[in-house]
């Protein structure tokens, strides 16, 4: 379990987005009874969260099969880089910066 705080700063550094607006999202996701919060300011996942979850995670296996069809590995990656370079060369920020 990690603390609200560690959470908030994960996700701010990964969305781009300041603190209010992450600990908004992290008190609308705990009101949504997804996630709980104890005494410690841990955060865990409620059994409506992990149900969820899983079907998120089900959802983005089926639609990684379907768009990479007959994308070979090795071209994914190529494509990647190739996106990633125009966004480097137009001053542009990718996520991996």
């Amino acid at each position: 379990m990690k603390t609200r705080d560690e959470v908030s700063r994960l996700l701010r550094n990964y969305l781009d987005v300041g603190s209010e607006t992450m600990e908004s999202e992290i008190d609308t996701i705990i009101a949504q009874g997804w996630i709980t919060e104890d005494a410690e300011g841990r955060l865990g996942l409620t059994a409506e969260g992990r149900a969820f979850y899983d079907k998120a995670a089900a959802l983005q296996r089926e639609l990684w099969a379907e768009r990479h069809a007959g994308v070979s590995d090795e071209e994914y990656l190529i494509t990647l880089k190739v996106l990633q370079r125009f966004i480097h060369n137009t001053g542009g920020r990718a996520w991996h910066h």
